[in-house]
């Protein structure tokens, strides 16, 4: 069979795409790695003009910045500052440790020692006598600096005295999920009163074969966790009944911490169901589940018997041992 090599000065986004495509199959392959994800932040006006942004990919748990730009008319306004700060936080939630990015040495090599970045090496030989710098930051504390308790998920074994704690943090959670699920049943429409109510969870702190989980950042209340052996497959050993984290720690990567200690303290045959409406919620346990069995698991559309209104439920299924 004949092949040939031909030549593109300007490929097009697709042909690109397929060369990425080919890399992370391999990638899976070889490692069970999931595929890399791209991303982009941009500055508009209001005629959805484009005058900043920056764009790179999550790379094996390094969060890249590929480009950043921002316009002459707005530098100097802390743009690029944000702009970053937003890529970070991508980059927290999809489970990255560290950011890289690269700079030539007369484009924004101070800007980015100022937000932390450190420079890992150089490399030169450039027109010009320019330098080509690489730079990281991490994105997490390293063993010799602990993290903010702010940003440490402490999970603690609730009891029945934590029932009522739980049930009322539900409320927020209903809240939440009616961002995304409201207009499914009016079992997520707010009550008359105004106040929010959740499914009874008492059967967690009743029934010995469910497990419940206050969520905490140092001292602070920060959500909760439940666990039940309710899958759709026989051999289920932990289901992901329900897990929340308030707003206030939403978005910071605590929720990922927290969920990969639930994970790793719980051995056995995983399932995660999540509701096809509710499509953060997907992109968040894909990314978790992704990163704590590198990219070994199965996810199938099922139908469940408990809800009527939406019946289908995405289905994260996978293994993982001590």
């Amino acid at each position: 069979m004949y092949y040939s090599i031909t030549f593109e000065a300007n490929p097009g986004q697709d042909e690109i795409q397929c060369l990425y495509d080919g890399i992370s199959a391999h990638a899976r392959h070889q490692k069970g790695i999931r595929p890399l994800d791209f991303f982009a932040y941009f500055i508009r006006d209001k005629n959805n003009n484009i005058l900043g942004g920056c764009n790179g990919n999550t790379l094996y748990g390094c969060l890249y910045i590929d480009s950043l730009w921002v316009a002459d008319s707005l530098r100097g306004q802390g743009y690029g500052t944000k702009l970053i700060h937003a890529a970070e936080q991508y980059g927290l939630e999809h489970a990255c440790t560290f950011a890289a990015v690269n700079t030539m040495d007369w484009e924004a090599l101070g800007f980015y020692k100022k937000l932390g970045f450190e420079i890992e090496f150089e490399r030169r030989g450039f027109i010009q006598d320019s330098i080509f710098y690489f730079l990281r930051k991490s994105l997490i504390s390293d063993s010799n600096t602990p993290e903010p308790k702010a940003l440490t998920p402490n999970i603690i074994s609730a009891t029945l005295a934590d029932y009522p704690t739980i049930q009322n943090m539900a409320r927020f959670y209903v809240y939440e999920m009616s961002r995304t699920c409201g207009l499914d049943s009016m079992d997520w429409a707010c009550p008359d009163d105004g106040l929010y109510e959740s499914f009874d969870f008492k059967s967690y702190f009743e029934d010995s074969t469910r497990k419940a989980f206050l969520i905490k950042a140092g001292v602070e209340l920060a959500g909760f966790c439940l666990l039940n052996k309710a899958g759709t497959a026989e051999k289920t050993v932990w289901n992901m009944g329900e897990f929340f984290i308030l707003a206030r720690f939403q978005r910071k990567g605590f929720g990922s911490r927290a969920a990969q200690q639930i994970f790793s303290s719980h051995p056995g045959q995983w399932e995660v169901s999540i509701i096809p409406e509710n499509q953060p919620a997907l992109k968040f346990w894909r990314n978790i589940v992704g990163v704590v069995t590198n990219g070994n698991y199965s996810e199938e559309i099922k139908n469940v018997d408990y809800d009527h209104n939406q019946p289908e439920r995405y289905i994260l299924t996978f293994n993982l041992s001590r």
